[in-house]
């Protein structure tokens, strides 16, 4: 708490200015910097990006019944500026283009909460044409994400999910404060639970809050049918959706209104010699398989000058294949470079560019490393047959063991049995290296 000359407490508003006039930011997370602008009258903006468990219509779910009752919220954790502002509801499926007011104030400063909800969807599915529209036009003060549960079935690959989300939405919209939730159990089982640990893990590491709340009072309450609507996989309208309310109130309620940024995006230029893996960006490329690079199944490689993803470099991979078996490149990293990997987390990242009616088990990456404890273990990137024909970075992180003996990247074509023969990816450049979210070389 800051003190005023007369040893008074600072208000919010003499608190905030002396933060500007000091040029002083503070790295906090969660709503602080929302409730700061909210406190010092100024308009505020907060972006939920979901799957279904956060829709606007036609179920009316949390992010919008957060917004009914802000108002209420608002005149008591912050009086000074009780009902001067007014509420819109933003809804993607609209376009964000007819806000639905919910509340009224007195004075011309708006809270908009933006909603890009989609049923059934994965943060990857926002990354595609959607991504500027739907995610980087809100010129948001914190991002919520409510993801999760369609994840569960890839395991391996969560982490990679998350992390290229969080890490390409930084490069766009830098020091925005970033909140996730873990989202509440499966009543039927505890299918959930891959993701969540997962989550857990990297949220500390990705500078974001995470919030568990929900996911444990589902678990105290013994998951009662009461908060499930009618299928076991989503919270009730009422009661269910009255969790997260309450947890979003006490996210609002304990933030300390500062000017707060939060982490920027590791996804900046480097050096190409941080990269692991050797002509990662085939720098060297003439024909045939690009140098340093081993590749298996019928697999066919070209330059392409057409396509590309950086002006600074005008040209891609093609990527084509066909007959049967996976298709893919691979590049082993052994020697000193293995020994210095041992114990340590890295992160495999490829910028693709998938054919738009590719088959999802195009343009997947992955990681395979082998050693005494552990055996061999994969890790791949999920398949996914949606946003193709925009360029997404795919990535999937592993945390290697103390005695590791071998470790391979890969950047598949097709990892079916039976590769799509019509269609195929760009590919920028592939990076490797040990930190959870790596960056590219330019």
């Amino acid at each position: 708490m800051g003190f005023s000359q007369h040893g008074s407490p600072l208000s919010a508003t003499e608190l905030l200015g002396l933060q500007a006039d000091l040029g002083l930011l503070v790295p906090a997370g969660g709503l602080c910097r929302f409730k700061a602008n909210i406190e010092v009258g100024a308009d505020a903006t907060i972006l939920f990006v979901t799957d279904s468990t956060g829709i606007v219509s036609p179920t009316r779910r949390y992010p919008a019944q957060w917004a009914d009752q802000l108002s209420t919220l608002i005149a008591m954790a912050s009086p000074g500026v009780a009902g001067k502002h007014s509420i819109d509801v933003l809804d993607f499926s609209l376009g964000y283009t007819s806000p639905a007011r919910v509340y009224t104030g007195s004075t011309s400063a708006v809270i908009r909460i933006y909603v890009f909800a989609i049923s059934g969807a994965v943060p990857r599915y926002m990354m595609g044409p959607y991504w500027r529209r739907g995610v980087v036009l809100p010129d948001a003060d914190a991002l919520f994400l409510g993801h999760g549960i369609n994840l569960k079935n890839y395991a391996d690959g969560i982490a990679g999910e998350y992390v290229s989300f969080i890490e390409y939405y930084r490069m766009m919209r830098p020091r925005v404060p970033i909140i996730a939730t873990t989202q509440h159990p499966n009543r039927a089982n505890d299918s959930h639970e891959s993701f969540r640990s997962i989550l857990l893990k990297i949220g500390g590491k990705l500078g974001i809050t995470i919030r568990d709340d929900v996911f444990q009072e589902y678990l105290s309450l013994g998951k009662p049918v009461s908060l499930y609507d009618g299928d076991d996989v989503h919270e009730s309208t009422d009661t269910g959706c009255a969790l997260y309310v309450a947890d979003l109130n006490d996210l609002y309620t304990r933030a300390i209104p500062t000017l707060a940024y939060s982490l920027g995006s590791t996804l900046n230029q480097c050096g190409a010699r941080q990269n692991l893996l050797v002509n990662g960006a085939y720098t060297d490329y003439s024909s045939g398989t690009p140098a340093s690079w081993s590749a298996s199944g019928s697999i066919s490689f070209a330059l392409d000058e057409s396509v590309y993803f950086d002006d600074r470099k005008p040209s891609s991979l093609r990527i084509t294949g066909g007959g049967s078996g996976a298709t893919q490149m691979t590049q082993q990293v052994s020697g000193g470079r293995l020994a210095e990997l041992q114990g340590a987390t890295v992160t495999l990242m490829a910028m693709i560019r998938k054919d738009a009616a590719a088959a999802s088990t195009v343009g997947r990456i992955g990681l395979t490393y082998t050693s005494t404890s552990q055996g061999s273990v994969n890790i791949n990137s999920a398949g996914y047959n949606i946003q193709q024909g925009e360029w997404q970075p795919y990535m999937v992180t592993a945390n290697l063991p103390n005695d590791v003996t071998a470790l391979t990247a890969r950047v598949y074509h097709d990892s079916s049995a039976t590769p799509d023969a019509t269609y195929g990816l760009n590919l920028d450049q592939v990076m490797l290296m040990t930190s959870l979210a790596p960056m590219w070389a330019r």
